[in-house]
């Protein structure tokens, strides 16, 4: 130990040494091959897209898309909770329309609407509020998408296709695993069911960190960086879990014109289906996103649109304001570290 002063003296040699204790092993080479032939052992299958067929189908499919954002503050007495929930809904037709959002630019959709609620609450009896917290936001981000669902069909519009910013199956294992010990948990998990009762409801997922399908063929990556190895452009394998279809996608190569190269590098990402007879839809929504002049977001454009609105309010500075109007008392930790 040293005398105390009013600086750190970091011992920067030392600092440097300690990289070299880090463990980067990548354990063995990924090897397409190898992993290819543990996938077909299992029984899988390997299928291939056939986007362009897809394409030249009638266009005019609706869709409705839904995302949320949310914050948590714990004062000394509450936990305040807010969730900011969008839903769009658009008609996707193949011809280009101004893009109504930003004003200038096209996009292959028509019929834009959309609906923004912000609800807030305290979260009462003050205990297990990160959980509980994360049942709220999907019990208000799916309430909005179920409420949606019901004005759109009540004007005759149709809607084909509902898109979940994120994987059904990772909150039906979360939700159901909880047993329902507080009210939210149960009331979201109903809800999600309900929504899931929709003829096609897609979860589409930019990344995930699941392992469960990796660890079961014998290796220690995600499963993501697994099928991002072993499929080629426009291939994909499905595994079914908890009655959901997850499909790990390599979507192939797409034009984009503000690249030098004029295309984007293929992107493996994990598109969920709530039924069997799924290959239709995603050859349809794999040709969509194909046709999408959109590389900085890996998702169909209403997903993209509704993940912006819900960044329009800041969630955490508006719980923050209240708490501080209504003179809520702070954690000692906070007023401590204020």
């Amino acid at each position: 130990m040293r005398p105390l002063r009013g600086f750190l003296d970091a011992d920067y040699t030392r600092l440097e040494g300690a990289f070299n204790d880090v463990g980067l092993d990548q354990a063995r080479a990924l090897e397409a091959h190898d992993l290819r032939s543990r996938i077909l052992s299992s029984g899988r299958r390997i299928e291939n897209l056939e986007t362009e067929s897809s394409l030249t189908k009638p266009k005019g499919a609706g869709f409705l898309s839904g995302d949320s954002s949310s914050a948590v503050r714990e004062l000394r007495y509450h936990a305040l909770w807010g969730v900011h929930s969008a839903c769009v809904y658009a008609v996707y037709d193949g011809v280009e329309h101004e893009d109504v959002l930003v004003g200038h630019g096209k996009v292959r959709y028509r019929d834009m609407l959309y609906s923004s609620e912000l609800k807030v609450g305290s979260i009462v009896p003050y205990s297990e509020v990160d959980l509980r917290a994360n049942s709220i936001r999907v019990l208000r981000e799916v309430s909005h998408m179920l409420r949606c669902l019901e004005e759109l069909s009540s004007e005759g519009r149709r809607v084909d296709y509902v898109l979940l910013d994120g994987s059904m199956q990772t909150n039906l294992r979360n939700l159901a695993g909880k047993g329902g010990g507080f009210k939210e948990d149960s009331e979201a998990l109903a809800a999600l069911r309900k929504l899931m009762s929709h003829g096609n409801l897609v979860g589409l997922v930019e990344d995930s960190h699941a392992t469960d399908l990796s660890r079961e063929l014998g290796f220690d990556y995600t499963n993501m960086l697994l099928f991002d190895v072993a499929l080629s452009p426009g291939e994909y394998m499905t595994d079914e879990r908890d009655g959901v279809f997850i499909c790990y996608l390599k979507l192939p190569s797409k034009a984009v014109d503000y690249l030098p190269s004029r295309t984007a590098s293929p992107l493996t990402v994990r598109w969920e289906f709530n039924k069997k007879d799924f290959r239709d839809d995603l050859n349809l929504l794999s040709g969509i996103w194909l046709s999408e002049d959109d590389l900085l977001h890996p998702q169909l454009y209403p997903i993209r649109v509704t993940d912006y609105l819900t960044r329009k309010l800041k969630v955490g500075g508006i719980l923050d304001s209240f708490a501080q109007e209504k003179g809520l008392d702070l954690k000692y930790r906070v007023m401590r570290e204020g």
